[in-house]
């Protein structure tokens, strides 16, 4: 009996060895690919920043242009204060990274591409942002409809997602935006909640001169 019950106990024993083992290694095996997915996230986020840095050195020497926003940019920014940095600039161009939002034609034929950019990113839902339109020649234009546009999901991310181009452009004038949103829904029988929103506070023109896709952290 004594027998039984030894064999009965190292059995018993030996069996949660055996599933502690293979439960630690199911453990240990999620980790380490959950390791090695972070990994290679980040090595692919590292690629992507050292690629558009060096990019960006390219351009900055050919161009001679300044990398835009500055880092003292803020929220709060003024509409003056914008105005000031450009006209301190003299005349040089600036590099920044930009969502594409538009692309327009107008009466005397001159084609407009149109260009956000984030300003300072202390508020992560709707941060300071300034548009930029942009005079383009009909070849840049149509290398904007040949390539691949933002789709519906990418435009309901806004800023979260990736900036589309890394554009050179001389910039001329800066001023506050004067573009509203209005949306209604109604409240009740007899009542409409009216929505205005200022989704970008600034606008700035001048001229396109260059203006590179970026690539997406999925490689397109």
């Amino acid at each position: 009996m004594k027998m039984k019950f030894y064999l009965k106990n190292i059995l018993s024993l030996l069996v949660c060895i055996l599933l502690i083992s293979i439960f630690s290694g199911c453990g240990r095996s999620y980790e380490e690919k959950q390791e090695k997915k972070e990994q290679a996230q980040k090595e692919a986020t590292e690629r992507k920043l050292s690629q558009e840095k060096e990019l960006l050195s390219h351009l900055i020497g050919n161009y001679d242009v300044v990398h835009f926003p500055p880092e003292v940019f803020t929220d709060s920014i003024f509409t003056y204060e914008l105005q000031q940095y450009f006209k301190n600039l003299q005349n040089r161009s600036i590099a920044f990274r930009g969502y594409i939002e538009d692309l327009e034609q107008i009466n005397d034929n001159k084609i407009f591409v149109e260009f956000s950019c984030v300003i300072s990113n202390e508020i992560v839902i709707n941060p300071t942002a300034i548009l930029f339109r942009l005079e383009t020649s009909k070849k840049q234009a149509n290398e904007f409809m040949n390539n691949k546009r933002p789709n519906a999901i990418e435009r309901l991310m806004g800023y979260f997602r990736d900036p589309d181009y890394l554009i050179v452009a001389a910039i001329g004038n800066i001023s506050k935006m004067k573009k509203y949103e209005v949306s209604g829904y109604s409240a009740s029988d007899d009542e409409v909640e009216i929505e205005i929103e200022t989704p970008i506070k600034f606008i700035g023109t001048g001229k396109l001169i260059e203006a590179v896709k970026l690539s997406k952290k999925d490689g397109n």
